[in-house]
């Protein structure tokens, strides 16, 4: 199933279910590859070069899929605009220890301004607790810690209850 249709389908189930869509299973690599491809349009306009790395590892999460997206892409979104034309912007995912993933945000601006990165926590705070690690220069570092009960560590744990949907 192409973008397109993943996108519809995902549209359509929270439509059908909105009230279920905070138990649903979200995979954060799908999640991250959606944002830095909805904010390619913005970078492409100051001609900036998105960059995103992440390991193949990552887990599924519970949660609200459009929350989470929201608070990437204000996150994210804040360090393509404080970043001068030409210039780059750098996104690397890692797996911290326990239910954590940690961020690292770089650009060849001044960084993330600390008041972007607080604006944007409340967006993830269903989901768990966020820390900034460190905001020094062109690089932010934020680990964002989930409870236990909406991570599992691979998608291959990933079982849907019967009588879910």
């Amino acid at each position: 199933m192409g973008d397109y249709g993943r996108v519809r389908v995902r549209r359509e189930i929270i439509e059908a279910a909105p009230e279920r869509c905070h138990r649903a299973w979200i995979e954060f690599e799908d999640v991250l590859r959606d944002t830095v491809a909805d904010l390619r349009s913005q970078a492409a306009r100051k001609r900036l070069a998105l960059r995103l790395s992440m390991p193949p590892d990552l887990p599924v999460v519970r949660g609200d899929a459009e929350q989470l997206l929201e608070f990437f892409t204000a996150l994210f979104s804040a360090a393509i605009e404080n970043t001068p034309e030409n210039g780059r912007v750098s996104l690397d995912i890692e797996r911290s220890q326990g239910c954590a993933i940690l961020l690292s945000v770089a650009d060849s601006g001044n960084g993330l301004p600390r008041e972007e990165i607080e604006a944007a926590a409340g967006l993830f705070a269903p989901f768990g607790s966020l820390e900034v690690d460190g905001a020094t220069g062109p690089e932010t570092r934020v680990t964002l810690q989930w409870s236990k009960e909406r991570w599992r560590a691979h998608p291959r744990e990933f079982s849907v209850a019967p009588g879910f949907w």
